[in-house]
């Protein structure tokens, strides 16, 4: 082993106090194996929104899809259409507002908290983030959907 190998392993080792006396090898299993230990039940990326064979689709800025990072009104407040589905996969389309970031309000689905946000649309049928996402109820991550309405802030307040 050259000098610039020992070097970099030994850099490699330190860079970690977990890694103390395991060699670079046994200190890359150790990490994929904790990762794989710790990794917590969050939704499945990469999964389909609809199949070609899908019977249902609905055409919305998906929750799962383009509305999980991007794909959100910028300014507020703002009426959105929101589709809701819930565990028996039943949607319905409900007026809404995005009230601020991360705040949605659909006052038809106040109190039923059955109901999860599958996506939103623009009331008057444009398209600001490009095609809307073709989702399938059926495939949804229903336990992973954000409800139709946020929850409301407790500030605080003990109830």
């Amino acid at each position: 082993m050259s000098a610039k190998d020992d070097l970099s392993s030994k850099k490699f080792q330190n860079s970690d106090p977990r890694n103390a006396g395991r060699s670079p090898r046994d200190s890359l299993r150790y990490a994929a194996q904790m990762s794989r230990r710790f990794k917590s039940a969050t939704m499945k990326f990469g999964v389909p929104l609809a199949l070609p064979t899908s019977r249902r689709v609905l055409h919305c800025y998906a929750s799962h899809g383009k509305a999980y990072g991007f794909a959100l009104p910028r300014s507020y407040p703002c009426a959105v259409r929101i589709l809701a589905v819930n565990g028996a996969r039943e949607t319905r389309w409900e007026d809404g507002v995005y009230e601020e970031p991360h705040r949605w309000k659909c006052p038809a689905l106040a109190g039923h908290e059955e109901w999860r946000r599958l996506g939103w649309a623009m009331p008057d049928g444009s398209q600001p983030f490009g095609e809307l996402d073709g989702v399938d109820p059926n495939l949804a991550q229903f336990n992973y959907l954000p409800p139709a309405n946020s929850p409301s802030p407790s500030l605080g307040q003990s109830t």
